[in-house]
């Protein structure tokens, strides 16, 4: 071989191998690419005999299982035929409705798929044989998400939830529905849940719509224990649960960020609670509930919770979002209802900042928030409004050892068809006011603003209740048997009572104590009796200001009657008007009145005592000042003090009042 043949030879070889190495790099170049777009789209090639494909499975009912491939050109007939296909993670997508007559088991383990529409949204359809089980069963770890695409149970009758998932998640997101589901077993095992049935599993709803289906308990959707709910934007409507939880039951963790839960309903008239949202915990252990955003509206109960049940040992906050115009047709808690057992085991909630529970009716009582065991809290920023009880609590209700803690917010616009339309303490329970305001609430018997039932206790050390109306008697407050009251700091001011106490209707047994201790405010009240009305019990008044306060009867600061002893050692009452008689107090046999110390001043009375009037009663002044009153009846009216029963002074000052005669025992 020539010398020139040998080169041209090597320089070809150079040129092939060259050539090999530039193709090698460009393929790895290729496969690099695609390997970095599989990680960031999650769209991954499979190969299957000769014919390498994406791993978006296509499902049709024009497709085939035996002869498909799940290309979008030779589809799979079933979803289950996708699923298996599937390795680790995948979409199916659906090429037009599909009917399904045996349960689609989406249970090997560890997969996330991705169920969705390709085009239009279509549907996957319970068939007519399809009773005695799910459409879609989801276990052993894995993820489903539905998106674009709808579920529906086409009214079937059947004795099982259309969606099923153990121990997984399921994210129900934008454009899918789960509609028209019937599961009318009567079995405890399988009657729960209309649409979705999840025991030990996450759920997130980003979007979708749950809606007119019905089951026992949690026609929409029943969240079992050991697992979670999160819902951050969607509907759940009109869902019959013939039990409880219309739209949604769980006893899981649940939080609330948005969407909106509305028009679902509870049939039952005996335990048929939540016809919004029933969340139950009869764990040891305590679980959340928590609402930041959103709607629950226009639910219905037979029994008690319309909008939102809470049962059990749960902690939580409702700092946002809006419960309004529920209905409990049959019992308690338009709004929410709080319950447990016990005081050990029952809701501990915190409603602040933008929460909003208004316009919600109930039957019988506490219609918007009613704590039956438990604590609610409620903070700055937090409304109760515009909420109407047939009977007691409009706006809010404690009973059973329940317990109201008031830091802050506002309750105001409520109506009760009885007592107590702000807010109404019953059975055992208590409530510590520490600020907020409860106004223009409407009571058509006691209690405009707030009213203490049996064996309650009213704790008041800041706050303002201002501007109720009680069509009986305490336009502000009203404390009734074995109940008692202590008021260190706030203001009682302008309401109306159209009979006793404008401002307080201390209504209670002998046993029963009210005491007024510090920077308190009784102030331009107006009723029968103007500032307080003491009907039985004992008031200790020892630091505040009654002033300005009306009676269109008698007592214009203190109206003292049947049998109730007041104990004044100090505050002033001061400027108050009866149209009668007593301008500052007024005390009716067989009740006493003791003065110690502090000032009765600047009062006005019609008829008789200016200052202090006793109709056949016993009055007692060792201390004090009682001065600068009126009287604008006869000479001997006592601008001061007049008694026509057993009166006794040494050691108060009487002064400057008008007229200001000694006859007798008109001062």
């Amino acid at each position: 071989m020539k010398l020139s043949q040998y080169k041209e030879k090597k320089k070809s070889k150079k040129v092939v191998i060259t050539s090999a190495i530039i193709v090698l790099l460009i393929g790895i170049i290729v496969v690099g690419k695609s390997f970095a777009n599989f990680k960031v789209n999650k769209s991954f090639k499979v190969m299957e005999g000769n014919f390498i494909y994406e791993a978006n499975y296509y499902v049709s009912s024009k497709g085939s299982d035996t002869t498909g491939n799940g290309t979008k050109t030779n589809p799979y007939l079933t979803i289950q035929k996708a699923y298996d296909k599937i390795k680790d993670e995948g979409t199916i997508k659906l090429l037009s409705n599909i009917v399904v007559n045996q349960v689609q088991n989406l249970t090997t383990s560890n997969k996330k798929v991705i169920i969705t529409s390709e085009g239009s949204t279509y549907e996957i359809q319970r068939g007519s044989s399809l009773t005695t089980n799910g459409v879609i069963e989801v276990n052993n770890q894995n993820e489903l998400s539905l998106e674009n695409v709808i579920v529906n149970g086409q009214k079937v009758n059947s004795t099982k939830p259309m969606i099923n998932v153990y121990n997984s998640k399921l994210n129900l997101n934008e454009g899918t529905i789960i509609e028209n589901a019937i599961n009318n077993s009567s079995d405890t095992a399988t009657r729960n849940g209309g649409g979705v049935y999840t025991d030990g599993s996450d759920v997130i709803i980003n979007g979708a719509t749950i809606k007119e289906s019905t089951a026992y308990n949690g026609a929409g959707i029943y969240v079992n224990a050991n697992g979670s709910l999160t819902i951050k934007n969607g509907l759940i409507e009109n869902n019959l649960a013939t039990y409880e939880g219309g739209g949604i039951f769980s006893k899981s963790s649940t939080k609330i960020e948005g969407g909106t839960i509305t028009n679902n309903t509870t049939s039952e008239t005996t335990g048929g609670n939540g016809g919004g949202i029933y969340v139950n915990n009869s764990k040891t252990t305590s679980i959340t509930f928590e609402m930041t955003g959103g709607i629950i509206t226009k639910n219905k109960s037979k029994a008690a919770g319309a909008g939102l049940d809470l049962f059990g040992l749960l902690t939580g906050t409702l700092s946002g979002g809006e419960i309004s115009y529920n209905e409990s047709t049959g019992n308690n808690a338009g709004g929410i209802q709080m319950s447990g057992d016990n005081q050990d085991t029952s809701p501990n909630i915190i409603l602040k900042d933008n929460i909003v529970i208004a316009n919600n009716k109930a039957k019988n009582n506490g219609c918007g928030v009613n704590v039956n065991h438990g604590t609610a809290t409620i903070e700055d920023g937090a409304t109760v409004e515009n909420n109407a009880a047939g009977l007691t609590g409009g706006g809010v209700r404690a009973a059973n050892y329940g317990i109201i803690n008031m830091n802050g917010g506002t309750i105001k616009g409520n109506t009760s068809g009885t007592d107590g339309a702000g807010v109404k303490v019953a059975g055992h329970s208590v409530i510590n006011i520490n600020g907020g305001t409860i106004e223009n609430n409407i009571a058509s018997g006691n209690g405009g603003g707030i009213d203490g039932g049996e064996n309650s206790t009213i704790n008041i050390s800041d706050g303002l209740i201002t501007k109720n109306t009680a069509e009986n008697g305490g336009g502000g407050m009203s404390i009734g048997t074995n109940a008692n009251a202590t008021i260190t700091k706030g203001t009682i001011s302008e309401n109306t009572a159209k009979t006793a106490g404008g401002g307080i209707y201390f209504l209670a047994n002998s046993g029963s104590v009210l005491t007024i201790d510090g920077d308190v405010l009784i102030s331009n009240n107006t009723g029968d009796s103007g500032g307080i009305e003491g009907r039985t019990g004992t008031i200790y008044f020892k630091n505040g200001t009654i002033e300005n306060n009306t009676a269109t009867g008698n007592g214009g600061g203190v109206c003292l009657q049947v049998g109730c002893t007041f104990y004044m050692s100090g505050g002033i009452i001061r400027k108050n008007t009866s149209s009668n008689a007593g301008g500052g107090v007024m005390v009716i046999s067989p009740s006493k009145f003791e003065m110690t110390g502090g000032t009765i001043s600047e009062n006005t009375a019609q008829t008789y005592g200016g200052g202090i009037n006793s109709f056949d009663a016993t009055v007692r002044l060792t201390g004090g000042y009682v001065q600068n009153n009126i009287c604008k009846g006869s000479s001997g009216c006592g601008g001061g003090i007049y008694s026509s029963g057993s009166y006794y002074r040494s050691g108060t000052t009487v002064s400057g009042n008008s007229p200001s005669n000694y006859a007798g025992n008109a001062y």
